[in-house]
């Protein structure tokens, strides 16, 4: 008889083991899903948070200067650099000359630099444009203005990460650039995401990038290099060790589930050994005994994950809702990249339950279980 068949025998032998079990599973799965979602919504909300109070962790300015580059070859040599040391360079902005408006209210303000953020070369970076602190105004320039929606100052919570800068759209650049005989500069921000202090080493990455363009050219090369960020290790620190609390909830729970799994496992074993050392007896051999044990315990973990997301399924509209109403997050109950996880703890699970079980029936002595009396 085949392995398969023996145990849908077994199963509807006991069908309240079987149930109960895969409800066990299927429990445990629920709770390790959104016990993961919420993990998930709050690392998000803590480093948005961390990043707006302090900008991305390990963030540094690069400015050049002394070495007759373009736009494209400051950016590739800032890049190399910034590659050089695993890091990779976030944005860069282009420093307009100052300007003084001649529209109210920023006739008042003097004379000021405003700057264009970019992605890389030709690439804009997006910005709130119309965002300047409820101020309905323009900035104009030799009789010609720049409206509102091409202006953006950051807000308090964002200066973080943009600074106290004034920025415009790329679409009037020129007609800044054009107002004055002023050079323009570029400023490049090169990200890390680590917390150790890395301006000296960047320095020399660059100038060792720019050392052969400056000696052909007889220039003399000027790096600047700054933090930006402000490291605020004790926040962060906290933010991982949140994370780290949620990671041995759920993973903890599932190992519960595996545990209690294969206590139950183990005493059914006990109670079939007679019908084991049968099998053993009669030439099914150990490896087969064990497959119908692991099969067993397998069969029973995917029915609790069936069950697990047919229930998640159910919750994932309450779970959205209360999100939503009561913590202003998105929120979802079950989603494709939660089942991967959910997916390798169920089998974490089988695997570990099956363990126990799979060794009593190695060590068993088929003669001796025969031999013994049945209760």
């Amino acid at each position: 008889m085949k392995v398969s068949r023996l145990v849908a025998l077994l199963i509807r032998r006991s069908p309240f083991r079987a149930m109960m079990l895969a409800a066990l599973i299927a429990v445990c799965s629920v709770v390790f899903s959104l016990v993961s979602e919420l993990s998930r919504v709050s690392t998000e909300g803590l480093d948005a948070a961390i990043f707006q109070d302090n900008g991305y962790l390990g963030t540094y300015s690069v400015s050049l200067a002394g070495v007759p580059l373009t736009i494209e070859d400051q950016f590739d040599v800032v890049d190399r650099a910034a590659e050089s040391l695993d890091m990779s360079v976030w944005r860069y902005s282009e420093v307009l000359p100052e300007v003084e408006s001649e529209c109210p209210p920023f006739d008042q303000v003097g004379r000021r630099s405003l700057q264009v953020m970019w992605e890389r070369p030709g690439v804009p970076a997006e910005l709130d444009f119309g965002h300047i602190e409820g101020v309905n105004a323009e900035w104009c320039i030799d009789g010609q203005s720049i409206p509102k929606d091409a202006l953006f100052a950051p807000s308090s919570d964002e200066e973080a990460i943009y600074g106290a800068q004034l920025y415009i759209d790329p679409a009037y650049a020129n007609l800044v650039a054009l107002s004055t005989t002023d050079p323009i500069t570029y400023g490049f921000y090169v990200v890390s995401g680590r917390e150790d202090d890395q301006v000296d080493a960047l320095r020399f990455a660059v100038l060792d990038e720019v050392a052969s363009l400056a000696e052909a050219s007889g220039y003399a090369p000027s790096v600047v290099i700054g933090r930006v960020d402000s490291a605020e290790v004790n926040v962060r620190d906290a933010a991982d060790g949140i994370a780290l609390v949620y990671d041995l909830i759920r993973w903890g729970v599932l190992l519960l589930a595996g545990l209690a799994l294969m206590t139950v496992q183990m005493l059914s074993a006990r109670q079939r050994g007679w019908f084991q050392g049968l099998l053993i007896a009669l030439g099914a051999g150990r490896a087969r005994v064990v497959a119908l044990v692991a099969l067993d315990t397998a069969i029973v973990a995917v029915a609790g994950l069936v069950l697990a997301v047919i229930t998640l399924g159910a919750l994932s509209d309450p779970v959205a809702s209360f999100a939503e109403q009561s913590l202003q997050v998105q929120a979802r109950s079950l989603s494709a990249t939660s089942l991967v996880p959910l997916g390798f703890g169920i089998a974490s699970v089988a695997a570990i339950a099956a363990v126990g079980p799979a060794l009593m029936v190695v060590r068993r002595d088929p003669l001796a279980v025969l031999e013994a009396p049945r209760d």
